[in-house]
């Protein structure tokens, strides 16, 4: 037994953060059947006087999209069991979302003082949950982007002359948002880092102390085992044994109950031990000498067993 604890296993860890992508896409879910609800109601209680027909209809059916987006997303969480399809479906789900968002906000270009802009805020929101700053930053140029796309081409359509203060303005506040969104995230990535890893040590340092506990209980039968056998036989053959042969024989009992005892110790030691190890006492000692008193304490005739060893060899080991 050595001092060394088990590391922090990378599957359990990996295990985590699986769980970790699973909870953040069962959060978004939840966050999406409220943005369903939302567009529908605003879609129907929406009114202005130059709306194009389309523009209702259209807007339905972007509902619809993200509503069976969803049902979507909740089938493939269930087969979410590899860091890689946490991903892949991560990826999905932002590229699904960044759609149906757009949709929304090009579909109400016409509207000079439409606020649909503001949905753009969410998709810097969903990355940074999802892949912290680079996530943000990613997002945060791709609605930029969209943005003035979006203005550039309603000018085109509607009359309407892009005002590039007020684009400025809107994306300059979407990418301080953002960047605060992305350092929370990397927080929140950091502190559930460091809560993996003390997870993954506790289950390691558990299932090490487990071993040592298996171990050292098997190692425990066998001496109490044999001094109960040879006790047995010292009471059922008294009548038949010399004083040497009982001399010899509770000789033998004794030192399997002191080799008990002292893993009864190692136990207690373990029991009482919030590190993951057994301390080891550390002696200079001659292998020859140690090897003939644990000979002595195996269940066989001295005649069985032939030890070859050089003389004066000495290591540094726990005797016991």
């Amino acid at each position: 037994m050595g001092s060394a604890r088990t590391a922090p296993d990378s599957r359990w860890r990996s295990h985590l953060r699986v769980d970790e992508w699973v909870r953040i896409e069962s959060s978004m879910c939840v966050a999406r059947w409220f943005g369903v609800l939302f567009a529908v109601f605003q879609v129907t209680v929406f009114t202005f006087a130059d709306a194009p027909g389309h523009t209702r209809p259209v807007g339905y059916a972007l509902a619809g999209l993200l509503a069976v987006t969803n049902l979507a997303v909740r089938s493939a969480l269930r087969r979410v069991d590899t860091l890689e399809r946490a991903r892949r479906l991560a990826w999905s789900t932002l590229l699904l979302d960044a759609a149906g968002v757009s949709g929304f906000v090009w579909l109400y270009s016409f509207d000079p003082t439409s606020s649909l802009y503001l949905l753009l805020f969410i998709l810097p929101a969903e990355a940074a949950l999802k892949f912290q700053a680079s996530g943000a930053i990613v997002a945060w140029g791709a609605c930029t982007t969209t943005y003035v796309l979006r203005e550039l081409w309603a000018s085109g359509i509607y009359g309407a002359e892009p005002e590039v203060t007020s684009i400025t303005f809107r994306m300059g506040v979407l990418l301080i948002v953002s960047l605060l969104i992305a350092v929370f995230a990397r927080k929140l990535a950091d502190r559930s880092a460091e809560l993996a890893d003390a997870l993954a040590e506790l289950e390691g340092q558990e299932r090490w102390r487990q071993a040592l506990i298996d171990m050292l209980a098997h190692d425990l039968r066998s001496p109490v085992a044999t001094a109960t056998s040879t006790l047995l036989l010292i009471r059922d053959r008294i009548e038949h044994l010399s004083p040497d042969d009982v001399r010899g024989l509770t000789t033998a009992a004794v030192a399997q109950n002191q080799r008990a005892l002292r893993l009864t110790e190692d136990l207690l030691d373990l029991a009482r031990s919030q590190q993951g190890r057994l301390e080891m006492q550390l002696e200079d000692v001659a292998i020859g000498p140690l090897l003939q008193r644990v000979l002595a304490t195996v269940p066989l005739a001295p005649a069985d067993v032939r030890v070859v060893i050089d003389d004066g060899l000495v290591a540094s080991v726990d005797p016991g």
